[in-house]
């Protein structure tokens, strides 16, 4: 009986920890606006790692400069800002925008748009990240193609 419990609780927890875990490898080119319009250009290779669990999804793009995080984990807290999020993704493509406004506006107002988008057929990645600071804008706009770092992989 022991071991039948015991196996019981490992069959459980493997379900429960189990996800898909996609990397790929992406070549972005990458346009950074700042607030006084000044304009930057680079080309990066980066990481990017998509983990699914059930209905939600996660992508980090990891890149020379800096770390780019999208979830619609929905049952996680924010104590700065109130998420507003949509995912549109299916077997075709992750397309995942995150909307945030800081809790206080009053002192200074900060709202934060993250959107993502990858094709599963063609490898097409497109992100953008606009910041905003007491009415300063930053945005950051990303185009790419990734090709897959496990090749027996069928879809991105």
């Amino acid at each position: 009986m022991k071991k039948i419990i015991l196996s019981f609780i490992i069959l459980i927890s493997t379900n429960v920890i189990a996800k898909d875990v996609i990397k790929l490898v992406c070549k972005i080119d990458i346009t950074n606006i700042s607030s006084k319009d000044v304009i930057t250009k680079l080309n990066e290779n980066a990481i990017v790692e998509i983990i699914q669990l059930d209905q939600s999804t996660s992508i980090t793009i990891s890149k020379p400069s800096e770390t780019y995080t999208i979830k619609n984990f929905g049952n996680e807290k924010d104590r700065y800002f109130e998420h507003n999020i949509t995912d549109l993704s299916d077997e075709n493509k992750w397309d995942i925008s995150d909307y945030a406004n800081s809790k206080n506006y009053d002192v200074n107002p900060v709202s934060d748009f993250k959107s993502l988008y990858i094709d599963r057929n063609t490898g097409t990645i497109i992100f953008k990240n606009q910041f905003i600071v007491s009415g300063r804008v930053s945005e950051k706009n990303g185009f790419g193609t990734c090709e897959k770092s496990n090749p027996k992989q069928k879809k991105f």
